[in-house]
């Protein structure tokens, strides 16, 4: 199968799958220019082993946001940091997983912060534009309770070895527990954050409201658009 054909069969934008590609995420093969899939490959990918391809948009998306906002993306204030402390890799995500793990997201951060270092030893999640996506490369083995993202801003920026070699401002850490569940939060923050000035903005917020807020606007847009 081609990138467009995946992509439509997955049901996530194109971009996704080529990035996943790239970095390993997804059982592909590069011929010349060109990425191809194997079904049966892909279909054994989401279903963890069992060759059975469940239905992604049956999934339902998490809406709860906190005690009163809604929004079509898992996260809430209390999962934002706003002064995220500037450091190697290791420091940065340590920071980012303890909203996580004060909530109950996360049982075992010392393992969490291992494979999370794990998979920055493959390929940087550094995305560019400012902006990072750090993740597990097998959220099988993540033990976590649910979904949920946490976000954090360093407005002095970090050598996160991102792909455009620029300073990085803006985590977002995905905790995902099943493949499935991985790739559409995934897509979904792909598309959300896929703005080149979206990292400038997010500095400039001055409240984890109006972080909130740019979230609420991106997702709209991004269901107009859909």
């Amino acid at each position: 199968m081609t990138l467009q054909e995946i992509a439509g069969y997955l049901k996530v934008p194109s971009r996704t799958v080529l990035w996943m590609a790239q970095s390993g995420e997804i059982p592909a093969t590069k011929v010349g220019a060109e990425w191809r899939f194997v079904r049966s490959q892909v279909d054994q990918w989401l279903s963890g082993g069992k060759n059975v391809l469940n239905n992604i948009a049956s999934i339902p998306t998490i809406q709860e946001v906190g005690q009163s906002a809604k929004l079509p993306y898992p996260i809430s204030t209390d999962r934002i940091i706003m002064d995220l402390e500037p450091g190697p890799k290791e420091h940065i995500l340590s920071q980012l997983i303890q909203p996580a793990v004060k909530h109950g997201i996360i049982f075992d951060p010392h393992t969490y912060l291992s494979l999370l270092l794990d998979r920055e030893n493959l390929v940087t999640t550094a995305i560019g534009n400012g902006i990072a996506i750090p993740h597990v490369h097998n959220p099988e083995i993540s033990h976590v309770r649910e979904t949920a993202a946490v976000i954090g801003i360093c407005k002095k920026g970090v050598n996160y070895e991102s792909l455009d070699g620029m300073p990085t401002h803006l985590f977002v850490l995905l905790c995902t527990n099943s493949i499935i569940a991985h790739l559409r939060i995934l897509a979904r923050t792909m598309l959300i954050f896929r703005a080149a000035y979206i990292a400038q903005a997010y500095c400039k917020a001055r409240t984890k409201y109006e972080v909130i807020a740019l979230i609420t606007k991106s997702s709209i847009d991004v269901s107009v658009q859909c």
